[in-house]
């Protein structure tokens, strides 16, 4: 497939930059103080505190602050990247994974759509309480896996991007929902029934879908979209080789697997932090090397090789970070919460799941973080639900699908932008895909939303 010419996310990022700086210069600050409303419980817009002043101008000579700030901003993201592919270039080394995808392609041969569906349920199911960023290593191997089958790299994109992130459209143990419902006084993870029903159907929606580009695919090759340095395949897979794993490779695997699973039950019940999660891959990756038989030199370089291939995805992160910033520094942030609580006061009742939704995700090209915006408008936007009659859990419902659902439109995203970067796939092409589910997504979540709204979807 020919991709026409388009700026890369780096590219993007940096004009975006300089949009918002010369944004700074133009747009006036408001600032405003927020009152007690006993009648909704929650936190309400003072409008006799709105004052409107000068814009919060930014200048050139803060732009290396800004770039040091988007570092630490995104640091916990890239300490995550680095480790876990740092610890997979160890294991790699042996060449498990390209004896594993030899033997995945002929176990699933003429059934290679029940490996697409298996591989992104497992990221799924992963997904609902690992972090994506902890998957990104595991990128190139997919994408590897998908040309060895006869499609091509948006498929494998896609059955590691689709499944880590999809648990975060609902929610169902996401940190978001907790400051969400936190932010308006709702019990913790309360509801976590209606989320976990709609993340399964999120999930045939987004299997089915993929399952269908990856047949149309397979018979027009010519739509297929594969990075020049990987290989072309046809759909006959390739079993040349050695294809035999050692005893050796099956032990390290399994230390992947137990590894994962650690991560995920400590995510869950432990709240691991990322410097953590970081540790036990590099604990992962020195066991791993021992276990192969290398000596620790050998480690400590395959490690550093892994690390060195992450290189062009963290200084993408980095610049998503300083994008982040500069809007903060900016107050274009203060702005649009303020005029966003008016925009939903305005809305009638059975409008109002359908505006937060719509308008949490045009607000996410202007407020990229989930918690962060969540911080800012869940206490004010809880009042403006409440008035027309919407429950609280409905609200951060609401919230959660339009906090997800327009991420992958953004290329400073850092989830969309990492992984992207990783799988060598275009930012235009990634688009031209995700535009034919995007409205399968905005159906269900105005659907189910809606639904919700009338039953009067709880606790309060």
């Amino acid at each position: 497939m020919k991709v026409r010419s388009f700026p890369s996310a780096a590219t993007i990022l940096f004009w975006i930059i300089v949009a918002v700086l010369l944004a700074s210069w133009l747009v006036p600050s408001i600032t405003y103080e927020t009152a007690f409303d006993e009648a909704t419980n929650c936190e309400v817009i003072d409008i006799s505190s709105v004052r409107i002043g000068p814009p919060n101008r930014i200048y050139p000579r803060q732009i290396p602050d800004i770039l040091a700030e988007g570092a630490q901003k995104v640091f916990s993201t890239l300490l995550i990247i680095c480790t876990c592919n740092g610890a997979l270039a160890v294991l790699n080394k042996s060449g498990v994974f390209t004896t594993l995808i030899r033997r995945l392609c002929t176990l699933f041969c003429g059934k290679e759509i029940r490996l697409i569906a298996l591989v992104y349920l497992s990221f799924s199911v992963l997904g609902l309480v690992v972090m994506p960023h902890c998957f990104i290593a595991f990128v190139p191997i997919v994408v590897t896996l998908s040309l060895q089958m006869g499609y091509d790299a948006v498929v494998g994109l896609a059955m590691i991007l689709l499944g880590a992130t999809t648990a975060s459209m609902t929610g169902p143990l996401s940190a978001v929902t907790a400051i969400c419902q936190e932010s308006v006084g709702l019990p913790l993870y309360s509801g976590v029934g209606v989320r976990l029903w709609l993340f399964i159907l999120f999930d045939i929606v987004n299997v089915l879908f993929l399952c269908r580009y990856a047949m149309h695919i397979r018979k027009e090759p010519s739509l297929a979209y594969r990075p020049t340095n990987q290989p072309c395949r046809t759909g006959d897979v390739s079993i040349d080789g050695e294809m035999r794993i050692s005893l050796n490779q099956k032990l390290v695997l399994a230390e992947l697997v137990a590894t994962l699973i650690l991560i995920a039950a400590g995510s869950s019940l432990w709240k691991f932090s990322t410097a953590r999660i970081s540790g036990l891959f590099v604990l992962y990756g020195v066991a791993a090397g021992f276990t192969l038989g290398y000596n620790f030199d050998k480690i400590f370089r395959s490690f550093c090789t892994g690390i060195q291939e992450t290189a062009s995805t963290c200084a993408v992160l980095v610049l998503v970070g300083a994008t982040v910033i500069t809007l903060e520094k900016s107050g274009i942030m203060d702005s649009v919460q303020y005029l966003s609580y008016f925009i939903f006061s305005a809305l009638p009742g059975a409008l109002l799941p359908t505006g937060i939704l719509i308008l949490i995700c045009i607000l996410n090209a202007l407020i990229p973080s989930g918690p962060a915006k969540g911080v800012l408008l869940m206490p004010l936007l809880g009042p403006a639900a409440q008035m027309s009659g919407m429950t609280l859990q409905t609200t951060v419902l609401a919230y959660n699908m339009g906090d997800s659902f327009s991420n992958y439109f953004l290329p400073y995203d850092a989830t969309t932008a990492s992984y992207l970067e990783a799988s060598e796939v275009p930012f235009s092409v990634w688009v031209k895909f995700f535009a034919k589910l995007f409205p399968l997504w905005m159906l269900i979540g105005v659907g189910s939303l809606t639904i919700l709204y009338y039953v009067g979807y709880g606790p309060f």
